[in-house]
């Protein structure tokens, strides 16, 4: 219920500030409809690794589905009880960023493994100064299995930049990348800065 409620404000505020336009749609695994009771994951997981550059980015992925997603969040914005509450209502977990957290990997393999999409952001941050590539993500993508979509999100700092309070009005793009599988025998590190480059390729269709 939380989930779709959230859904449904996000949206209306898009129409208002951050009209999206989407592209590569027909690369997603299955985008799926909205299940009744919005409870159960619809097919199989896989995940959605995305550049960052606004706190609006999760929102926006999300109204690109009518299927519900499980976000992988900072363990920071836990700490307020009212967020907590939320966030976890919207199916997101946190993660320890800069260090080895197991036990959000094995969380975000677990949600994977149960048909769930998940949603990570490689470079964890929306702050340019402090991004670098996590090899996290390239640990879940060769344990899982499952198909790594990279997406790019255009503009979405031109409607709420890292450090703005209010929303301004520009077009968002998300461009949805072609599914890729990697295997446990490629270095963690190494899948990391590919999929990195698989988003950042996308820039150019994003132009």
């Amino acid at each position: 219920m939380i989930y779709w409620l959230g859904y449904a404000f996000w949206k209306s505020l898009s129409w208002i500030f951050y009209p999206l336009r989407v592209k590569g749609a027909e690369n997603l695994p299955s985008r799926g409809v909205k299940p009744r009771g919005g409870h159960a994951p619809l097919r199989g997981g896989f995940i959605l690794a995305s550049n960052h550059q606004s706190y609006l980015d999760p929102m926006i992925i999300g109204l690109c589905f009518r299927r519900q997603l499980r976000y992988v969040a900072k363990k920071s914005l836990f700490r307020n009880r009212v967020f907590d509450f939320f966030l976890r209502g919207v199916g997101a977990f946190p993660i320890q960023r800069d260090s080895a957290d197991t036990g959000a990997i094995k969380e975000t393999l677990k949600r994977l493994q149960e048909g769930w999409p998940v949603v990570i952001f490689p470079e964890g941050t929306t702050i340019k100064e402090q991004k670098k590539v996590h090899p996290g993500i390239g640990l879940i993508a060769a344990k899982s299995g499952v198909p790594v979509v990279p997406v790019f999100i255009r503009d979405s700092d031109k409607v709420l930049a890292p450090y703005d309070r209010f929303l301004k009005r520009h077009p968002v793009t998300v461009i949805f990348g072609r599914p890729k599988t990697y295997t446990k025998q490629t270095p963690y590190p190494d899948i990391a800065r590919q999929i990195i480059e698989e988003i950042n390729s996308l820039a150019r269709i994003a132009g």
